[in-house]
């Protein structure tokens, strides 16, 4: 896996050949991401991973943002 921003590669914690998005990452998240109707990816399955300091990053500059409890 390599972050979706910067391309760095993301290092696995485990050391087992588990799937990308039940793993655990060093500095990093990888998830499933589903695109939802309206997207010509809509239902698609993508594994996407993004390594901290691009989070970082992207927090500043607002391009991301946490989580929002409704």
């Amino acid at each position: 896996m390599k972050c979706i921003c910067c391309d760095k590669k993301l290092k696995s914690l485990s050391g087992k050949d588990y799937p990308p998005e039940t793993d655990m990452w060093n500095n990093a998240g990888v998830h499933t991401f589903i695109p939802g109707y309206g997207s010509k990816y809509d239902s698609d399955r993508f594994v996407v991973g993004i390594c901290d300091k691009c989070i970082k990053k992207k927090l500043k500059k607002g391009v991301v943002r946490e989580k929002i409890s409704w």
